[in-house]
């Protein structure tokens, strides 16, 4: 079975906290506090924009893997993937 992975998001104040301590009682779901993923991923994808990436996309990394950016694209993906990687049960992340 794959995992499903859903994100439950809202503005402050607005009863995602509540919400997620109702879900997490079901023993089936796991509801995460707040992530900080998302600032990861936007340090991640900022980076981009910088000269030493620009420099870094130029070189060669290895004779086998000639396409940089996607080499970085693939990092960023598998941040999600390994941050998540150990939670078994359906999960939904704040």
């Amino acid at each position: 079975m794959s995992k499903q992975i859903f994100f439950l998001s809202g503005m402050f104040r607005c009863g995602t906290n509540l919400l997620r301590s109702i879900m997490n009682q079901n023993p089936d779901f796991y509801v995460s506090p707040n992530s900080f993923l998302p600032e990861v991923f936007q340090l991640l994808h900022r980076t981009k924009e910088t000269s030493q990436y620009k420099d870094w996309k130029r070189l060669d990394i290895d004779i086998n893997f000639k396409d940089n950016e996607k080499y970085y694209d693939d990092i960023i993906k598998n941040t999600f993937n390994n941050y998540y990687f150990y939670i078994i049960k359906k999960s939904c992340f704040s």
